[in-house]
Order: C-alpha cells, then structure tokens, then sequence
C-alpha cells in the first residue's frame, strides 16, 4: 500500500485522520505524520490510538 513508497524523514500531511488508526500505520514507516480532523474529538481518540 501507500507506506510501502514512504521512507524515513519524509513528511505526510493526512488529511481527515478519523481515529487515527490509518495514521499509525503509516507512522511505522518512520515518515513524520501530519494527522489533521475537523473533529477535536476524533483528533483525541487519534492522539491516543498513535501514541
């Protein structure tokens, strides 16, 4: 999938993260994660679920 073409050092802005959960996954590539929601709510579960 997408974190496979994603390298160590590269910047992703993702936008709508929802829960988070295809955030972590792309967080494992070693790539810095920009997760924007227009939910706070969502942001939070988000921030939980990718710490």
């Amino acid at each position: 999938m997408l974190s496979s073409h994603l390298k160590p050092g590269m910047t992703v802005l993702e936008l709508g993260c929802g829960t988070g959960s295809f955030t972590r996954e792309l967080a494992r590539s070693g790539a810095e994660i920009v997760a924007i929601d227009v939910s706070p709510e969502l942001l939070e579960i988000a921030k939980l679920n990718c710490s």
